[in-house]
């Protein structure tokens, strides 16, 4: 997996060689993010999305519970656009990868899908893919 990351930011970097790659997981827009900074003064050639990217996925309500609902559900197309959209401007995340900044490369993963611990049984997984790509 690694060795194709690197790989491809190469590609995509058009440089002999990535020396720095920084990578993190778990981002919530909504939240703060102090980490940015940090990760923008380490410098890296690349930063890496290892998955949970936006969390495009809600629980289901106590009420959901009490019906007997258990799966999480796709917060849908124009709320996950509005996800990346909002981790895009975060000003620490845009700084980083801003133009002649980080080449951006990720990992599509179960809360990307739409579904806490989601498969290839997820019914949007073409759209979701498609937003998270658009967003890369």
């Amino acid at each position: 997996m690694t060795v194709a990351i690197v790989g491809a930011a190469l590609l995509a970097l058009g440089r002999a060689e990535v020396t720095k790659l920084a990578f993190g997981s778990c981002s919530k827009p909504s939240l703060p993010q102090p980490l940015w900074g940090a990760i923008r003064e380490y410098g890296p050639h690349v930063w890496v999305w290892g998955g949970d990217n936006v969390y495009a996925d809600e629980r289901p309500t106590r009420a959901q519970k009490a019906a007997g609902e258990t799966v999480w559900r796709w917060v849908g197309p124009n709320a996950t656009r509005a996800l990346y959209d909002a981790q895009r401007k975060v000003a620490g995340y845009e700084a980083l990868v801003g133009e002649g900044g980080a080449r951006v490369v990720g990992t599509w993963d179960d809360h990307d899908f739409g579904r806490n611990d989601g498969g290839r049984e997820v019914p949007h997984k073409d759209a979701t893919q498609a937003l998270m790509l658009d967003f890369l």
